[in-house]
């Protein structure tokens, strides 16, 4: 288990590291791959493709961690299967095309985006107009009954989101609010449970994703330093989605609890 090796090393050994551990173990990632839950692309407009397992209509938890304006955004989608305890996701991300431009000695904006797997937002900034337009849009063809989000600098995003019908979940960004859920993040993929669609964008920070841990070896995923391209965006938004999937209870309804007498 990659995450625990800091604590190996400094409980069991005496030999004391960084805060942040590698996470991911690239070959296990790797396995959780997919076909069958099909793609979701960016092709002027996100379009859905169904793999042998059709995603289209399900219910499921919608996560979003907004950028800080010229990095990628991302929205993952996490779909539960029904008691099998597998789950399926399938992410979609935004980045300015001046980002894409200025930084494309870095990594492969621009292929990705010829591949659909994020979309390039004219300008040097995210345009929030296009990014609400595009997650109402999946609501035509998925079910997401709960929007996750990061509530850094997203109020005005959250209040347009719920006024177009999202019932919006504030996930807070510490050890005490994500520990639990990305436990259950990385267990999936190492039980080959937490299955993914193949985006190049989501592999790549899937690959370089570290996490930081407290005294009681609760970890949370950390994002580096503000400027450094390796953004963690869509394994964020990954875990929040996990997270209302795993802890949803749905409100009983009281004719189901309830018999009705006749009058």
């Amino acid at each position: 288990n990659p995450s625990e090796l800091a604590n190996l090393k400094r409980l069991t050994y005496s030999v004391w590291s960084t805060g942040t551990a590698p996470w991911l173990s690239a070959d296990k990632w790797a396995a959780c791959y997919d076909p069958d839950c099909g793609s979701l692309l960016y092709r002027d407009g996100w379009q859905y493709t169904p793999g042998k397992k059709d995603l289209s209509g399900e219910t499921c938890w919608l996560g979003v961690d907004l950028s800080k304006s010229r990095d990628f955004t991302a929205a993952v989608l996490v779909f539960p299967s029904d008691g099998a305890g597998e789950f399926w996701q399938l992410p979609l991300f935004w980045l300015p095309s001046e980002t894409a431009t200025k930084k494309s000695n870095l990594a492969r904006y621009h292929e990705w985006s010829d591949q659909g797997f994020t979309r390039l937002v004219p300008g040097d900034v995210i345009d929030y107009d296009a990014l609400v337009g595009d997650l109402v849009g999946l609501r035509t063809t998925f079910n997401p009954l709960e929007l996750m989000y990061d509530p850094w600098q997203a109020e005005p995003i959250r209040q347009r989101l719920e006024s177009e019908g999202f019932d919006c979940v504030k996930v807070q960004q510490t050890i005490s609010h994500l520990a639990s859920p990305t436990r259950d993040y990385e267990r999936l993929i190492l039980e080959k449970k937490l299955h993914h669609s193949g985006n190049a964008v989501l592999t790549w920070q899937a690959g370089h994703v570290e996490v930081k841990s407290d005294n009681n070896q609760n970890v949370r995923p950390v994002k580096r330093a503000h400027g450094d391209y390796r953004t963690i965006d869509g394994i964020v938004a990954g875990v929040m989605a996990l997270s209302g999937a795993l802890t949803y209870e749905p409100v009983p309804n009281y004719y189901d609890e309830n018999e009705l007498e006749a009058a």
